[in-house]
């Protein structure tokens, strides 16, 4: 139960930094890239935790939504605090 609490949360962040991230960055192609990085590595990350780490009581695509979103906290932190009256449009 609350490995699945915290993938709900992991899998929000995830949404809020994907979605934050246009309206940060300048330019179509960094947009992408910075989506396409994060995704890429939050789904090599997420498949490793789920093959790797066997927990009795969690299902593996719970410890893939942790895995996935724990790439995307530090991202979805920094534009947080960049603020949304700062954005800039692409």
């Amino acid at each position: 139960m609350l490995a699945d609490i915290a993938a709900f949360c992991m899998v929000s962040l995830s949404a809020y930094a994907q979605w934050a991230i246009p309206r940060h960055t300048k330019g179509s192609e960094r947009i992408w890239f910075a989506r396409a990085l994060l995704v890429g590595l939050g789904t090599a990350l997420g498949v490793l935790a789920a093959s790797s780490f066997m927990v009795q009581d969690t299902s593996t695509v719970a410890l893939f939504c942790i895995a996935f979103g724990q790439v995307h906290v530090p991202a979805a932190v920094v534009l947080f605090l960049k603020g949304g009256d700062k954005a800039v449009g692409p």
